[in-house]
């Protein structure tokens, strides 16, 4: 019996996100009114009912025209609303236009506090011509409600506001917080700085992923605080670092970084203030054991070298 129901359930399911269509807020500077249409994607397969709440699909895709915008992520959905169920960390990957190719993305719970968001990159094969791009995104604080919203916008060169590029309403899935510890030079505890490789701690709280180092390598790249940097913190790490790919293969960890690591990096004294914050970051699995990898584009030769 509970098999039968579970399918009629799963049937109800896909029938109701074939038409399901999500709307929007308006956009601004001319884009007009839209809405964004959920569907199953080209490759997607069959849904798997996980609970009474969540259908799981592979691929959800959201399109606005007029800005020549898409979304794909692969998400659970909401069985009562049939939105998109967000935890950390997620991935988007589509398609979009803007100028310069940088354009700014963010989660907002239904309070409008921003609970995630970020800074991303279009490949755009010319001027005019959407190009792609991708977005590894996590959680900085917990929603405070279960409903919030996903925006990719840039802002107008006229006034400084937003324009939505694509709007998409969202549920957020269960997530909890942990403390996880970052690592910063420190101008005020060692004002000299006479070694490079003295880093310091710092307490944070993230919402949790898995593995847990990949939101402490996270908030390592978020950089100091304000109140911290008024305490003498400081990263030697260049600006806008993209997040790296972190993960155990057999006993060793690996971060797969893009060149965005060495960016400007120069000089032996910055080069060992990476690895020290970075390694310290990661914890005894560099620091006692060795069994880190750094590497970019799944390459560790000639990597943060002076």
């Amino acid at each position: 019996m509970w098999y039968m129901t579970s399918k009629l359930y799963l049937s109800a399911a896909f029938c109701f996100l074939a038409v399901f269509v999500f709307f929007g807020s308006g956009c601004s500077d001319g884009a007009g009114d839209y809405s964004a249409v959920i569907k199953e994607g080209e490759n997607s397969n069959p849904g798997q009912l996980v609970n009474e709440d969540l259908v799981v699909l592979r691929e959800l895709f959201f399109e606005n025209k007029e800005t020549n915008t898409t979304l794909t992520m692969t998400v659970g959905t909401d069985r009562e609303s049939g939105k998109p169920v967000l935890t950390s960390p997620f991935v988007l990957s589509g398609l979009t236009f803007v100028f310069e190719n940088s354009f700014l993305w963010r989660v907002k719970d239904g309070n409008g506090d921003m609970v995630a968001g970020g800074m991303a990159q279009a490949d755009s094969p010319d001027i005019g011509i959407p190009g792609p791009y991708k977005i590894k995104g996590f959680f900085d604080i917990l929603p405070q409600t279960k409903d919030g919203l996903l925006e990719i916008y840039y802002g107008s060169f006229k006034d400084g506001s937003d324009v939505i590029l694509l709007s998409v309403p969202v549920v957020f899935g269960q997530m909890q917080t942990k403390e996880v510890e970052v690592f910063f030079s420190n101008v005020k505890k060692d004002p000299d700085m006479l070694d490079c490789s003295k880093v310091y701690a710092v307490k944070r709280t993230a919402v949790v992923t898995d593995p847990i180092q990949a939101v402490a390598m996270h908030e390592l790249l978020l950089g100091p605080t304000v109140a911290e940097k008024d305490a003498g913190y400081v990263t030697s790490l260049p600006d806008y670092v993209n997040q790296p790919e972190v993960y155990w293969q057999g006993e060793g960890l690996f971060m797969n970084f893009d060149e965005t690591l060495q960016s400007g990096v120069a000089g032996s004294c910055r080069v060992a203030a990476i690895r020290a914050q970075i390694e310290n970051t990661m914890g005894d699995v560099c620091t006692d054991l060795g069994a880190c990898y750094i590497m970019v584009n799944g390459s560790s030769e000639e990597v943060l070298q002076p």
